[in-house]
């Protein structure tokens, strides 16, 4: 309102001085009285432009204000959204994990079992397929759980930093290495706060004896292969994976070298 009061107030005054210049002047200069009068109307339309101009921006200003505004309000609905979503997510990774192991009441027992990793000593240095496969079941019921939590924690995380926009985010990463390196930017978020415990100390320990666990699909080959024919099993794709492993670093079970001489 005020600058409208402006522009109306200097159109006046150079109608004003149009007027004075207009009755000063010699009336019988008619030239004189077209020059005045196209002066005024040109400051005139440069005065009404510029006012015009200064509206624009000032609508332009209030409409990024409010897009800002819209733009953080479905933001933030985007990220309320997002941690419901994880919630189910992790509600069911915790359902499942449990279930994969009826000795766990809670997903933080989990942990203080995974590391007392004594059946990797069977699995790695014994011969028996019997004694072999025994250790492989047993180490599995704190594998298989442990798998769950960090697959569970993985897929929540990826629905959240997909709503929140978070870039650099490598989503190829195995679920414990994934948890381990981002999950300093999900542990104080709700949901993901009840987890912490239990998977901040696990998907650490779980890279810490990775390789180890490799190996043990490998043993349960060459366990399978004491009992079964070796045309059931896929002894190109078995060798493979064997080689893999060795490249990598890792020493093969005792049972599985026979897989690897086949």
């Amino acid at each position: 309102m005020s600058n409208l009061k402006v522009l109306i107030g200097l159109t006046v005054f150079i109608v004003l001085l149009a007027l004075v210049m207009i009755i000063t002047i010699d009336i019988n200069s008619l030239s004189a009285y077209g020059s005045i009068l196209a002066a005024c109307g040109s400051f005139t339309a440069v005065i009404w432009f510029t006012g015009s101009l200064n509206y624009q921006a000032k609508q332009l200003q209030e409409q990024r204000a409010q897009f800002k505004k819209q733009f953080l309000k479905s933001h933030e609905d985007g990220r309320r959204n997002a941690l419901l979503l994880a919630k189910e997510i992790l509600l069911k990774t915790e359902e499942k994990a449990l279930a994969a192991n009826s000795e766990f009441n809670s997903i933080n027992q989990i942990f203080p079992k995974y590391i007392n990793f004594i059946e990797l000593k069977d699995i790695y240095e014994s011969t028996d397929p019997e004694v072999v496969k025994s250790a492989i079941t047993s180490w599995y019921k704190k594998e298989g759980p442990a798998c769950v939590i960090m697959q569970g924690i993985k897929s929540a995380a990826q629905v959240y930093f997909l709503a929140v926009g978070k870039d650099n985010v490598d989503y190829s990463k195995e679920p414990e290495e994934f948890v381990y390196i981002y999950g300093c930017h999900l542990w104080n978020l709700p949901f993901f706060s009840d987890f912490t415990g239990c998977a901040k100390a696990l998907s650490e320990y779980m890279l810490s004896i990775q390789l180890g666990r490799k190996g043990v699909p490998l043993a349960m080959f060459g366990a399978m292969a004491k009992d079964l024919p070796l045309s059931l099993l896929k002894l190109d794709e078995i060798k493979k994976d064997i080689e893999k492993f060795e490249a990598d670093g890792g020493t093969l079970p005792a049972i599985a070298l026979s897989l690897k001489n086949t």
